[in-house]
């Protein structure tokens, strides 16, 4: 059912399918009425979920290795129930740092990925591009960028780290912020279903920051001073201890003995990593540079997005001087001035 708001945009009912019922806590203030159960795992749940649906939209999240087993579900759901168009939601991370000046929404993802998320969403791509021409839903995948805005927390962390004295640069600030804003994910998803055009687009916010103009920005929003954090030069990052071992429980060896663990053994094992490597050290305050945090503060070049507004013209999006200032009546709601 559709009907056109006060803007003349016109409006589209959500039903959101979820997976367990707890999943009704995080959608019931939204004042949505209707839900169904369905698991991606579970193909045969799906049918229903999905019954007089013209449009899916993938918003998924778990575990990085069912991105594309969840994905090829989802489509053969949709063929069989015959849903229109499937709209799913990659990530501009697939593109790593985009160190590529001649980078375009069609442009091959970067196979050797270090984060096993971004080469499963680059995988899933690789997928649903070879079903295109099929008999089946028309494919519409969107690549966002770092998402912020109202309750992200690409907005409250970098709000909390300032306050904290822990926010940094890295070469300055120089490396560009790709950004988009939670409202701008939100109308290009809706006038995708509404005007479906199978194509691949990546998503931002027009006339996004640098990194250091993001926390200029925040600065002002919040009364602090930024022209003083602490700057890292590009080099900087080291892999720490904690993160060789993060790295160790994520391979597959890990992942295959952790599984067959007992619960007091896996107990026992942390308890002592703590003992070993994390128990009575003093942690003094100040940034502490991560490698996501390094990694993402050095992406070269800002996300083309021109593909996506060329065809479709009717999506009408904020720039980042509107979405900060909507993000700033969120940030002095929530009290983040006043800390």
């Amino acid at each position: 059912m559709k009907h056109l708001n006060a803007s003349g945009f016109e409006e589209i009912e959500f039903v959101p399918i979820i997976r367990q019922f707890r999943g009704l806590g995080r959608i019931s203030k939204l004042g949505l009425r209707n839900y169904r159960m369905g698991d991606l795992s579970k193909p045969e749940s799906l049918k229903s979920a999905l019954a007089g649906c013209h449009a899916a939209v993938n918003l998924t999240m778990g575990d990085d290795s069912r991105i594309t087993s969840d994905v090829q579900n989802l489509y053969r759901a949709c063929q069989e129930g015959q849903v229109e168009t499937l709209v799913h939601l990659s990530s501009a991370e697939v593109y790593g740092r985009c160190d590529t000046p001649g980078l375009h929404d069609d442009s091959p993802w970067q196979t050797d990925h270090w984060m096993e998320y971004a080469r499963c969403k680059g995988q899933a791509e690789d997928w649903l591009r070879n079903t295109l021409g099929q008999s089946g839903p028309k494919i519409v995948v969107l690549r966002p960028g770092l998402i912020w805005g109202p309750r992200s927390g690409w907005l409250a962390e970098p709000a909390q780290a300032i306050h904290d004295g822990t926010a940094y640069y890295v070469d300055g600030g120089k490396w560009a912020c790709n950004l988009c804003f939670v409202d701008n994910l939100v109308r290009s998803i809706a006038t995708v279903v509404q005007t479906p055009t199978s194509g691949f687009y990546n998503l931002g916010d027009p006339g996004r920051p640098t990194w250091r103009g993001y926390y200029q920005a925040l600065g002002e929003v919040l009364n602090r001073d930024v022209s003083q954090l602490t700057d890292f030069p590009e080099t900087a990052y080291r892999p720490g201890l904690k993160e060789k071992l993060s790295s160790l429980t994520k391979s597959s060896l890990a992942k295959s003995i952790k599984r067959r663990m007992q619960n007091q053994t896996k107990t026992a094992i942390k308890f002592w990593l703590t003992e070993r490597f994390g128990g009575g050290s003093l942690h003094l305050p100040g940034p502490s540079l991560s490698k996501g945090g390094w990694w993402l503060r050095t992406v070269r070049y800002q996300l083309p997005v021109e593909k996506f507004s060329k065809t479709f013209p009717s999506a009408t999006l904020q720039t980042f001087e509107q979405a900060m200032a909507s993000s700033a009546q969120w940030l002095t709601f929530s009290g983040y001035h006043e800390i």
